[in-house]
């Protein structure tokens, strides 16, 4: 079945120019952790003045993985930057974030109810891929941010208020679209064609999937069977097409996909042996949200936010490697292996 693609990661920093000792020239002055805090709105989070709690090490209390300190999130200018914390031991009830340096921090309270926070959700069939993980950090980033790196430390605590231990990262904010460089996949595309991770061939993005079952008779009635019955026969259990699935990335770093898909499942308690009853489910989605491509990774970096909604029930970010790209097709390599041809419209 197809895989969809698609999301997790961003921030902000503003900068002064200062003159420095060298009459004529001037450089970036150090952003100021107060006024970059100020700036920032994590989702669900509440700023407290004070220095952020540490952990003590104390037995039972959470611990997070270090291996993941110091590692570098790409965010897009005026949108997220999300972190997944990686606890290897111990409960987790919310975390602690602060801007390093900073008077002030965050805390964020993931037992609270969350008024219009999304569901978690299940694998998609199409090329963006939610992973439906709640429990992350996210930091919405003002729109005028500029093309820098910001350094952040965080937490996370239990039921009983134990802390962990404090993981450093540095955020990378990119402009939208990578200015120049994301040129050449602006337009309109369309999903050609995709390869599943665990396979060498080629599948057509809009040819029909299909699954079955092997059933048998009861009287007038079907019922699923095992290779050794006797008098089994093979059934159509769903019918997959998709209808859709194109978009275009514009050259203000926003971007719009589309995907239409069709299912028809057979309905074994209302079907006989003679007469087979399908239900028909019909899937329309839209995604949005902003795009920013880094051509000496080649990676490119979207985030499903539909623009803006910090509670979108699709919010997500993600990833991808784009491993080939002339002015007529775009090969992109997910991060589960998987790969996507889109061709231009």
């Amino acid at each position: 079945m197809k895989k969809l693609l698609v999301f997790a990661l961003l921030a902000t920093a503003f900068f002064a120019c200062k003159k420095d000792d060298h009459p004529g020239t001037d450089k970036p002055a150090a952003p100021d952790p107060n006024v970059l805090t100020a700036s920032l709105q994590v989702q669900y989070g509440k700023s407290i003045k004070g220095t952020m709690p540490v952990g003590t090490g104390a037995a039972g209390a959470p611990v997070l993985n270090t291996a993941s300190g110091n590692q570098v999130i790409p965010a897009i200018n005026g949108r997220y930057a999300v972190i997944r914390p990686d606890l290897t031991g111990g409960k987790f009830k919310g975390y602690y974030l602060k801007v390093s340096g900073a008077d002030s921090y965050f805390k964020v309270d993931f037992s609270q109810p969350k008024s219009g926070a999304r569901m978690a959700k299940g694998v998609d069939r199409r090329w963006l891929k939610k992973d439906g993980n709640d429990s992350i950090i996210i930091i919405k980033l003002p729109q005028n941010a500029t093309t820098d790196t910001i350094s952040i430390e965080y937490s996370v605590y239990d039921s009983t208020n134990a802390v962990s231990n404090v993981i450093k990262a540095i955020i990378t904010i990119l402009s939208p679209a990578g200015g120049a460089a994301g040129t050449p996949l602006v337009g309109n595309w369309q999903n050609y064609r995709y390869k599943t991770p665990t396979e060498n061939e080629w599948h057509l993005t809009l040819a029909g999937d299909t699954s079955r079952d092997l059933f048998y008779c009861r009287d007038t009635s079907l019922v699923y069977a095992q290779p050794a019955d006797l008098n089994t026969f093979w059934l159509y259990t769903n019918y997959h097409y998709t209808v859709k699935d194109e978009g275009a990335f514009n050259s203000d770093g926003t971007f719009k996909w589309d995907n239409e898909d069709t299912d028809y499942i057979l309905v074994v308690p209302g079907s006989s042996c003679s007469h087979q009853r399908y239900d028909v489910i019909k899937d329309n989605t839209s995604y949005s949200g902003g795009w920013s491509y880094n051509p000496a990774t080649k990676k490119l970096l979207m985030v499903l936010d539909q623009n803006g909604q910090l509670n979108a029930e699709n919010f997500d970010i993600i990833e991808h490697t784009i491993t080939e790209i002339t002015a007529t097709k775009m090969v992109i390599t997910s991060p589960d292996g998987g790969m996507t041809e889109l061709v231009k419209k």
